[in-house]
């Protein structure tokens, strides 16, 4: 645990660390399949910060992950960036 607690406060505090914007943010999104049937999507992002370019980054810290290319491997990264997308947050 102390491991865990001493990685995070690292990555926080580095040097080219985003702003962060929320904390424990719910989102909501609604979508319309492509039958059109309409499916709403709840759920809470872990942290929300900005980029350099004033995006919205979504950072999951249970993976430690955020970029889309992990998405196969952690799927919960998906409802994210469409929640980001939709303008969810």
């Amino acid at each position: 645990m102390q491991a865990a607690l001493r990685r995070f406060l690292s990555w926080h505090l580095r040097a080219q660390a985003r702003p962060v914007v929320a904390t424990e943010q719910p989102f909501t999104v609604t979508c319309r399949l492509p039958d059109e049937s309409v499916v709403v999507l709840r759920g809470t992002a872990d942290r929300l910060e900005l980029d350099n370019e004033g995006r919205l980054v979504v950072v999951d810290l249970k993976t430690g992950k955020y970029t889309a290319e992990k998405i196969a491997e952690h799927p919960q990264l998906g409802p994210y960036q469409l929640a980001v997308a939709e303008g969810g947050f």
